[in-house]
């Protein structure tokens, strides 16, 4: 995760939500209308995927890192 979002998370108390969500949208590139549209059982946890709709409703997959995203969640 960027330095600055660490910050901004690291001044707020109860920031785990914010910080899945930086997670999700930094390691997975994926828009932030994809993400937001993710509930958590959309998450394959045990893969570090997720399927997400993509703009112009084209259906795909996103990855994220083992190590990273899934230990916050």
């Amino acid at each position: 995760m960027s330095e600055p979002v660490k910050n901004h998370c690291a001044h707020r108390d109860g920031c785990g939500r914010d910080r899945v969500l930086w997670a999700l949208l930094y390691e997975t590139t994926a828009r932030a209308d994809e993400t937001l549209a993710l509930n958590v059982e959309d998450l394959d946890l045990r893969n570090s995927r997720a399927g997400v709709i993509r703009k112009g409703s084209a259906p795909d997959i996103v990855t994220w890192d083992r190590g990273g995203l899934a230990a916050r969640l």
